[in-house]
């Protein structure tokens, strides 16, 4: 199993906790680490067949200040964005594979 996410203290904590999850820094707004991360997994899990991506935003928008169209940005740069670059990078690796799957969860108001 390959865990992924920007923090790398927080993968640091969960690969000690769990002996034999692999971690990798990935920022899913970022095409370069999403290569990165996928010749990476490529290299040392070549197995692979499901992919989660389940990095995401929620932040609060203000539509009558206009700096709120930065957070919308963002939330587009991430949300939609992130997950067609996650797939479109991660799938080649997936085509083929048994039982292969590709999964998005979302993110929800608190």
């Amino acid at each position: 199993m390959v865990v992924a996410g920007r923090r790398k203290e927080l993968l640091d904590e969960i690969t000690a906790e769990h002996p034999g999850i692999d971690a990798l820094v990935l920022d899913v707004a970022d095409p370069d680490s999403n290569a990165r991360a996928r010749e990476t997994v490529a290299a040392r899990h070549s197995g692979l067949n499901v992919l989660v991506i389940n990095a995401g935003i929620m932040l609060r928008e203000n539509l009558l200040d206009p700096a709120g169209l930065l957070v919308a940005e963002d939330h587009v740069t991430v949300n939609l964005l992130g997950t067609i670059r996650m797939t479109y990078a991660f799938l080649p690796l997936l085509v083929g594979k048994d039982d292969a799957v590709v999964m998005k969860l979302s993110t929800r108001w608190r």
